[in-house]
């Protein structure tokens, strides 16, 4: 069987959906702005020069002639789209059936823009076969421009449960991780002045930092200025089993972004066996139940430390409890290789109306 997709093929999650149906024995096509090598995978790259992944870009509109001659050659009996704003585009000219893949702005910043954005979207959304949404607040947001709630999948991407395999459940390294980007979104420096005030009753407090963005040179400045608190730790870009081996030993994941769209970065931490802090946004509230399986808290240093300082007092039991609870969230509905199953599922069931649609 065939299957195409637009998409970046430079893109983390998109090389890990192709590589799951290369492996299951499918031909992979991709037609991509942004060029990238996938072994076992086709990939056409359309070359329009400087593209900013999921970003509106507008440039791709004088190069449609080059993804029709692609098209052209490729035989496909199932098509997907990811990010609506242009990929989705491609695929609602270029393809009768296909199904589409929101990634979070181009649902809920990208149509407020302007009334011809607004349209194009809901073009793209209304021809879609079915519509793949990452979390119940993208789904609201389709719901919100009329889309029919029997062609919208809610499905988390999922992580990858067997790189957590053997996490110790039992005392951790008092360390405080926080993974996500180096930029204004993910309030790292909140998290520097918090561990900072947690660590005057818990001085084995440690941070780490692992990541990098345009924030990183700021963020070494506010953690230089902090006096009599242990310096954190910038470890940069780390590589994924080195990151996973680090949340297997680490006691809380921090994760204090202002918005988010599908929080990977959290949900392999809860399967990891850490005490996960979060903001209290959408997001995150999909997955976490304050005081049960983590922390919900506000974005502000003194709140942050006070969530530390009550992970730290908790007796090992409680901690075992929390982390029984958030593995568990995470095993009914976060694993990769179950959501995909079922993903391939529903699309095979267009072709095949005998394809069951339970997961399995």
């Amino acid at each position: 069987m065939n299957i195409l997709f637009f998409a970046d093929a430079s893109d983390i999650h998109t090389k890990r959906w192709v590589s799951w149906y290369r492996d299951r024995g499918y031909r992979v096509d991709v037609i991509s702005f942004l060029p990238a090598e996938i072994e076992g995978v086709t990939v056409h790259h359309i070359n329009a020069g400087k593209v900013e992944p999921y970003r509106l870009n507008f440039k791709y509109v004088l190069h449609l002639w080059k993804v029709a001659r692609v098209r052209m050659r490729i035989r496909a009996d199932i098509v997907m789209a990811h990010y609506i704003a242009s990929y989705g585009v491609l695929a609602a000219l270029f393809c009768r059936h296909f199904f589409a893949v929101p990634m979070g702005t181009d649902v809920k910043v990208i149509p407020h823009r302007h009334m011809l954005l607004q349209w194009m979207t809901r073009f793209v959304l209304k021809r879609a076969q079915l519509i793949f949404s990452t979390a119940q607040h993208i789904t609201a947001d389709l719901t919100g421009m009329s889309i029919p709630s029997e062609k919208i999948v809610t499905l988390q991407y999922g992580i990858n449960g067997r790189r957590f395999a053997g996490s110790a459940r039992g005392v951790r390294d008092t360390v405080c991780l926080s993974s996500r980007a180096l930029k204004r979104n993910s309030n790292v420096d909140v998290i520097i002045r918090a561990c900072a005030l947690a660590a005057q009753t818990f001085p084995e407090l440690r941070l780490i930092i692992a990541g990098d963005g345009p924030e990183r040179a700021a963020l070494h400045r506010e953690a230089a200025a902090l006096t009599g608190a242990r310096a954190p730790e910038f470890r940069g870009m780390m590589p994924e089993p080195d990151l996973a081996e680090l949340l297997k030993k680490s006691l809380i994941f921090i994760s204090l972004t202002s918005s988010d769209g599908a929080p990977l970065s959290l949900l392999e931490a809860m399967y990891a066996g850490c005490i996960c802090i979060a903001s209290d946004i959408p997001a995150h509230r999909e997955w976490l139940r304050d005081g049960e399986s983590g922390f919900l808290c506000p974005v502000d240093a003194v709140s942050l430390a006070g969530c530390i300082s009550t992970v730290f007092a908790l007796d090992e039991e409680s901690r075992t409890a929390m982390r029984q609870a958030a593995a568990e969230t995470v095993n009914e509905r976060g694993l990769f290789i179950n959501n995909m199953r079922y993903m391939e599922n529903r699309m095979c069931s267009f072709l095949d109306p005998g394809i069951s649609d339970e997961r399995n």
